[in-house]
């Protein structure tokens, strides 16, 4: 069974829930956000979930798991606001209905999480890791924090939500750090053509802007939609490929 826990964020200003699976033979940390979608399906918000522990012994991976869990509430505004890791938005009706505290987030995992889960070990190597928006904090904390994550993992990344910012961030990765990074896309993530079209254009932009920059693949999951169901499909060869097995 797996446990739930809560730590106080000072820049959240709220208790935060997270899982740790502990492994004290490793010095692995594998970060990833929607801790709720991990591995229980009855409080995974689509009723999938993407059963990282049994990913990770599929392909023969010794890690400590952590799974960050979003706020709630505001019909979905909380979360989106604390997986945007932007100043402001530069679309203007957006950037009336959202106050983004994304950066406020990765300082909680840095500065509060991290330290409190790595008190009485060294880690070798840390993964962040998300869908959606989660994706989006993943490839933020990546540029923003360099040294503390060398690997990324980023599935159907919601880049349509603030193109330009997203492109501030992609920016940020530098070949000096010697980072790898995983993204993909399905070609059926939502059923508005427009939208779904405009997911695969701009994952393939990021992909495009990043393949000189840093090691990193890109996956297009034909017939794959918005859903647990199909991270849970491409997990594991996604870290397979970041850990070089």
């Amino acid at each position: 069974m797996v446990e739930k826990k809560e730590l106080y964020s000072k820049y959240l200003g709220r208790d935060v829930t997270y899982t740790f699976i502990e492994d004290r033979d490793s010095d692995l940390f594998l970060y990833f956000f929607d801790g709720a979608n991990l591995y229980d399906k009855e409080e995974s918000f689509m009723g999938e979930v993407w059963e990282l522990d049994k990913a990770i012994e599929k392909i023969g991976l010794r890690a400590n798991l952590v799974g960050i869990y979003c706020a709630e509430g505001e019909e979905g505004r909380a979360r989106t606001n604390e997986y945007s890791p932007f100043k402001n938005f530069t679309n203007k009706e957006t950037n009336a209905k959202l106050n983004p505290k994304g950066i406020l987030t990765g300082k909680f995992i840095t500065e509060e999480l991290i330290p409190l889960l790595e008190k009485n070990k060294k880690a070798t190597s840390r993964l962040i890791g998300g869908s959606s928006m989660g994706g989006i904090m993943s490839l933020y904390m990546g540029s923003e924090y360099p040294k503390i994550f060398d690997k990324i993992l980023a599935m159907s990344t919601h880049f349509i939500l603030e193109p330009v910012g997203m492109g501030e961030i992609l920016s940020k990765y530098d070949t000096k750090n010697k980072q790898k990074i995983y993204i993909d896309t399905g070609t059926k993530e939502f059923d508005d053509i427009v939208t779904q079209k405009s997911y695969v254009f701009l994952s393939q932009m990021a992909y495009g802007f990043l393949k000189d920059r840093v090691d990193i693949k890109y996956v297009v999951d034909e017939e794959a939609i918005h859903n647990e169901i199909y991270w849970q499909k491409r997990l594991p060869a996604a870290l397979k490929y970041l850990y070089s097995l």
